[in-house]
């Protein structure tokens, strides 16, 4: 009786032992490759240009010079070069939105590591999941980058700030040969700002500083407008 109990617990724990290789594996990201476009800040800022632009060195890839340039699981699109000493882009803040004066921005424009993230998982929406090309999606938007002292963060969220926009996303191309099918998956994407009431081509956003050290309060430094152009390939 003995002999054949131990044979049972034997079975029981090569049951145990062989499971699928994959059982509860979490959901992988994707890399995608990123275009910012412009040409570089205009000595005018009164004329309409992006206000967020590349470093002018091409496009920016996932793993190439410390770049992440993914959509994460959640279907939220990440650019983040804050790791990366070659890799950064363009923040142009000569134009406040009134009565905030350009005296409560860090700098005029500047290159910084930054991080982009639009986070279309707070409504519910994937860009991964995006299909038929012209498909359009609006959502969250966020721009951070840091300095010796402080975070600084660019939120386009209406959801928290009433008067910020959220970011424009459509779909640019499908997989497949039939551009045309509402039902394929997009693999090209861009993002951008919307158009206002008034026929401007830009977005509000929301100028926050948080301290890199000591206590984390978050300081409101105004509002600015920002336009910009994002695309996005995959492969």
């Amino acid at each position: 009786m003995q002999k054949v109990l131990r044979m049972c617990l034997a079975g029981l724990v090569a049951v145990t032992v062989i499971t699928p290789a994959n059982a509860g594996k979490p959901a992988s990201d994707t890399p995608v490759t990123t275009f910012i476009n412009g040409s570089g800040p205009l000595s005018d800022p009164a004329v309409d240009n992006y206000r967020i632009q590349s470093d002018g060195f091409g496009a920016y890839s996932n793993g190439v010079a410390g770049v992440v340039s993914h959509f994460q699981s959640i279907g939220d699109y990440e650019l983040d070069m804050k790791s990366s000493t070659s890799r950064n882009l363009l923040v142009d803040l000569r134009v406040p939105v009134p009565p905030n004066t350009v005296g409560n921005a860090p700098f005029a424009f500047a290159y910084v590591h930054g991080r982009i993230i639009q986070k279309c998982a707070q409504l519910g929406l994937k860009l991964s999941d995006m299909k038929g090309a012209g498909t359009v999606i609006y959502c969250p938007f966020h721009l951070g980058w840091d300095d010796a002292t402080y975070n600084w963060q660019v939120a386009m969220n209406p959801n928290n700030y009433p008067e910020t926009n959220y970011a424009k996303v459509t779909c640019t191309r499908v997989a497949g040969s039939n551009q045309a099918d509402p039902n394929a998956a997009c693999n090209g994407w861009n993002l951008s700002n919307i158009v206002q009431a008034d026929g401007t081509s830009r977005n509000i956003g929301k100028l926050l500083r948080v301290p890199l050290k000591g206590q984390q309060i978050t300081v409101d430094r105004g509002d600015f407008y920002f336009s910009f152009s994002i695309d996005l390939t995959n492969p």
